[in-house]
């Protein structure tokens, strides 16, 4: 059976998962605003060496405000 992990970014810091040949594969989604360094923490949470699938939110910086790019803007404006 498949082993599933699922954690957000309260996992940042203090949580070491470095169990070896649990998993096979790591998806990340990362819809919210964050830095890099966040990001990069939360990919690193996982020690073993494993292939890493990244998907990362657009977003862009107006006004002093980060705003997020809908994923579905034709259905958000529809």
């Amino acid at each position: 059976p498949p082993f599933i992990l699922i954690y957000n970014t309260s996992a940042e810091s203090g949580l070491d998962i470095s169990f070896v040949n649990h998993f096979s594969e790591m998806f990340c989604f990362f819809f919210g605003v964050c830095d890099v360094d966040t990001y990069l923490q939360l990919i690193a949470r996982i020690r073993d060496n494993i292939p890493r699938y990244i998907w990362v939110r657009e977003n862009y910086f107006t006004d002093d405000r980060w705003h997020l790019k809908s994923p579905f803007p034709k259905k958000m404006t529809a």
